[in-house]
């Protein structure tokens, strides 16, 4: 899987934990500083550019699912934009909704991949 996010330079500006790579928790470091988010997405799957059948070492004939998506806060503003490439074989994902009296419809996404063992990414293991 392949994952590029961007994000604007004001956003980083209030929020700088989000220019570094090795932290995680994006959705609750926006949430700290910009409030209430929502997430908008657009799943698509199209047949694999050669530098992504490479990178991802697909088989020839097999698609990627493409995955593009924003984050924006209650005004609308776009926070964080990402577009995720992956093997269409090698990902899955599970949308639960909640809804109910009172309460608005909720989301939650569940993505799970599964890395063939010569696509694997390298481990991060300790220098020592």
């Amino acid at each position: 899987m392949v994952a590029t996010s961007h994000f604007p330079r004001w956003v980083i500006d209030k929020a700088p934990a989000l220019a570094d790579p090795n932290r995680g928790g994006m959705p609750e470091l926006l949430r700290e500083a910009f409030g209430d988010t929502y997430s908008q997405d657009v799943l698509t799957v199209r047949m694999p550019t050669p530098d992504e059948q490479q990178r991802l070492d697909l088989p020839p004939g097999t698609p990627v699912q493409v995955i593009k998506g924003g984050t924006y806060d209650q005004d609308n503003r776009p926070l964080h934009f990402i577009e995720v490439v992956a093997a269409g074989g090698r990902i899955e994902f599970a949308y639960k909704l909640w809804h109910g009296p009172g309460r608005p419809l909720t989301l939650q996404l569940v993505v799970s991949t599964s890395w063939p063992s010569r696509a694997r990414p390298p481990s991060r293991r300790p220098q020592q």
